[in-house]
């Protein structure tokens, strides 16, 4: 729903969430600081995260449940139950060869599609350049078919298919 990078989500501090006004703070690579706007999707889902009882973890945004102390605790992006559960669910979903980077380009990709729009799309994603975005933002030949048809001077006419051979009767 972010594209956010998952050391960006996994360290995610409920101080950084202004549903208010509608943004949170990302702390991106770098120690760079980004406001990201949170949608409406983006705020039913913190709206809806267990908050951990355990003092010094209730800052954080995301937390597991711990099944020997059952206390919510942070989510390690690198090791623990985060690429144990995330492997797991491309298991049972019968994905093959996919990092959860990737869905960074999904992301990427799919808000090009909608807004047409690469400098928005960098900016969302905190890249200081838009040659950073290129390589995010995939582009498909149905893409390229759908930008050439929208241009065409025939407009939106009749879809062209290749003739049918029909069975002569004899």
């Amino acid at each position: 729903m972010t594209g956010a990078r998952v050391a960006t989500i996994t360290n995610l501090r409920w101080s950084d969430i202004d549903l208010v006004n509608g943004e949170m703070t990302f702390r991106l690579k770098g120690d760079e600081l980004m406001t990201f706007p949170i949608n409406r999707e983006v705020a039913a889902l913190l709206s809806a995260l267990p908050r951990s009882t355990v003092l010094r973890y209730r800052g954080h945004v995301f937390t597991r449940l711990n099944k020997q102390t059952l206390n919510r605790q942070p989510i390690d992006p690198h090791g623990g139950i985060m690429p144990t559960a995330f492997r797991k669910a491309l298991f049972d979903a019968g994905v093959e060869d996919f990092r959860f980077h990737d869905l960074r380009h999904t992301f990427a990709t799919r808000l090009l599609r909608k807004t047409q729009n690469i400098k928005l799309v960098s900016k969302l994603l905190g890249h200081s350049s838009i040659e950073t975005t290129t390589k995010y933002a995939h582009v498909l030949v149905d893409d390229l078919r759908d930008a050439l048809d929208g241009y065409s001077v025939l407009g939106d006419g009749p879809k062209v298919t290749a003739p049918q051979n029909k069975p002569q009767s004899r």
